[in-house]
């Protein structure tokens, strides 16, 4: 075989397994390439997931203790009856306060997820200690109450009366919701 004949030989192999090389890499290798990375992710994702997983339920009691604890502390499904308690707890928290209630507003309100809300407004007139001691009662209540808003200004020139006006909620969670999520 020539020389020339020879050299020409190389180069045509040469050339078809660059050729074939260059397939492979687009028809196997960067096809192959990519359904590992996205592989990965997606084993990646579900490690993620099966760690939540085991943290939720780590904190399962937890959870259903502290769901144990808003349905026992939540209104009663009666809403004369939880108006009444709500409104009942509230004038005991003033008289124990030593304040004046002056105005109290309820008011219903629906929320997703299966709950209601009774939403009170009250204006209360006293001095800090009183104010202080009244809040106090509030955070501190038997049943699930939250301020929402409160505004406090004075009501002489000393600041020794204030007015406190609250915007709090207190929940009611239907009968059917009751029950642990969990």
């Amino acid at each position: 075989m020539s020389e020339a004949a020879r050299r020409r030989t190389i180069l045509t192999w040469t050339a078809a397994i660059l050729v074939g090389v260059l397939a492979a890499d687009r028809l196997l290798f960067r096809p192959a390439t990519r359904a590992w990375s996205a592989q990965n992710r997606r084993i990646a994702a579900l490690r993620e997931e099966m760690e939540q997983g085991r943290r939720a339920a780590e904190r399962i009691e937890t959870i259903r203790a502290r769901w144990e604890g808003a349905v026992n502390r939540s209104l009663p499904l009666d809403a004369a009856a939880a108006e009444e308690r709500l409104i009942r707890s509230l004038g005991e928290w003033a008289r124990n306060g030593r304040i004046a209630l002056t105005d109290l507003t309820p008011r219903w309100r629906k929320e997703n997820g299966g709950f209601s809300v009774l939403e009170c407004r009250l204006v209360a007139q006293g001095e800090w200690p009183a104010l202080a001691r009244f809040l106090d009662a509030i955070e501190n209540a038997p049943i699930a109450v939250r301020v929402e808003q409160m505004d406090l200004a004075p009501r002489d020139d000393r600041g020794a009366r204030l007015n406190l006006s609250l915007r709090l909620s207190a929940l009611q969670i239907a009968e059917s919701d009751r029950k642990p999520p969990l």
